[in-house]
């Protein structure tokens, strides 16, 4: 009878071994999927990233996307990567636990036997400009990037056959001034900085224009001009230097930003119904306003607060400083000219702000009609609603069908009539009254305290 044979010792132990062989194996390999998918998943998230931002960017009108007239670089990437620190500036994105940084670009570009190349920023404007974004983050103590372009076009454009050009220059001395910024009022791309010679050049369409100049350390210059087609046109600027000197007094101090002046209606030359918000900074801190503080309107008819939708070109406001918010990307009142730091975006609609798509209007004065005139303005801080400041002001004081403004501090602004064309609500700087002098922080929590009713004109620049 034969034995039937079992495993040996040594047959178990080298099978034993084979099996944990590929264990191991298999544990490694997974080690290596499991990286894969994460580095996908970040890739992927990238690309959302990506084509949010492209998306966003192309909602705007085509004379909103400004071409990057000054771009930075990324110079840890071969070729180094450009990117728009002003109109566009970089955004920070905490996602599934990883950072990512994400960069616009904007570019004029032309057809060129075939093929689309860019040109300068300053060039006349083609009716194409190409987009940009770039996500960069960091992978394995890698730098990575993903990066996607499109085409915009303006089918309306009219070539910038036209040129007016010039010098800038210290008005006392004649010397040039460099980093002048010289721009027409009616269209933010068209703009110039003077380098070292305080020379400019820029190309536009036929048309009357607001040219203003100006210049750190200098008074702001502007000038209304005319320009036909194929015309060059030399405006030379000598701007008068500010003086220096030191300053005493006793300051009135808020712990957070206040609202220092209100315009619902102004028509600026070129008949352009212009509104503007206007904060102050009193604080001895600079305040992020890109993304962090934003602004709430109500209507005397609105049941409740309506946010505005606002595109950011200037970051923040620092100590003692102004913040211009408007419809418009220039303000001309009161004899001067201010660039804005903030628009109204256009992604507002006329079921939050009626008249809207008029001139992008969203105070209403009592010049509009419809019983209009009254209303109220929040200043908050996006991340958690917090308010900064409130003000309101009422319509129709005194008299049958009188009109409340929805919310205010202690007392809204008393107004017999209520906000109308060319009316200006300004914030008093003390006691005292207003002061060129002094920055306007005076603030007791009582809106028809605290302002200064300029009901015939708006007697006060935007600063």
């Amino acid at each position: 009878m034969r034995k039937k044979k079992g495993f040996t010792l040594v047959e178990l132990l080298i099978a034993i071994a084979l099996i944990g062989i590929g264990i191991m194996a298999l544990a490694e390999s997974f080690k290596y999927i499991q990286r894969g998918i994460q580095l996908s998943k970040n890739r992927s998230i990238a690309s959302n990233l990506a084509q949010e931002k492209m998306q966003i960017i192309k909602e705007k009108s085509y004379y909103n996307i400004a071409p990057t007239t000054a771009p930075l670089y990324l110079n840890d990437f071969s070729p180094a990567i450009p990117y728009d620190n002003s109109f566009f500036p970089p955004e920070i994105i905490l996602e599934a636990g990883v950072t990512y940084t994400r960069y616009s670009y904007i570019q004029n570009i032309q057809e060129d036997s075939g093929n689309l190349v860019a040109i300068s920023p300053t060039a006349p404007d083609t009716g194409m400009r190409q987009i940009t974004v770039t996500v960069v983050w960091n992978e394995g103590g890698t730098r990575k990037n993903f990066q996607v372009k499109s085409i915009i076009t303006n089918t309306n454009t009219v070539m910038a056959n036209c040129v007016f050009n010039g010098t800038v220059r210290n008005a006392s001395t004649f010397a040039p001034i460099q980093n002048a910024v010289v721009n027409m009022a009616e269209n933010v791309g068209y703009r110039d900085t003077t380098g070292s010679s305080g020379a400019y050049n820029i190309s536009v369409v036929p048309g009357n224009y607001t040219m203003y100049v100006s210049a750190k350390g200098y008074f702001p210059a502007f000038k209304q001009v005319s320009i036909t087609a194929n015309q060059t046109q030399t405006n030379n600027f000598d701007l008068v230097q500010m003086a220096s000197g030191t300053v005493i007094g006793y300051p009135w101090l808020r712990d957070h930003l206040v609202i220092s002046q209100i315009v619902g209606s102004t028509i600026n030359s070129s008949g352009w119904d212009q509104e503007y918000v206007e904060i102050f900074n009193p604080t001895t801190y600079t305040w992020t306003v890109n993304g962090n503080v934003g602004l709430k309107y109500q209507r005397i008819y609105d049941t409740i607060k309506k946010n505005i939708q606002i595109d950011y070109f200037t970051a923040s406001i620092s100590p003692g400083g102004f913040y211009l918010f408007a419809n418009t990307g220039t303000v001309v009142a009161a004899g001067y000219v201010r660039n804005a730091d903030a628009v109204w975006s256009d992604l507002n609609n006329i079921s939050d702000f009626p008249d809207f798509t008029n001139q992008k209007n969203i105070i209403r004065v009592f010049d509009e009609g419809g019983d209009e005139g009254g209303g109220s303005l929040e200043l908050y801080r996006i991340s958690d609603s917090a308010v900064l400041d409130q003000v309101g002001w009422n319509r129709n004081d005194g008299a049958s069908g009188k009109k409340t403004a929805p919310f205010y501090e202690t007392n809204a602004i008393a107004q017999t009539i209520g906000l109308q064309r060319n009316e200006l609500y300004a914030r008093y700087s003390s006691t005292s009254g207003i002061s060129s002098s002094y920055g306007p922080s005076y603030d007791s929590n009582n809106n028809n305290a605290d302002f200064y009713d300029y009901s015939s004109s708006v007697s006060l620049p935007p600063r």
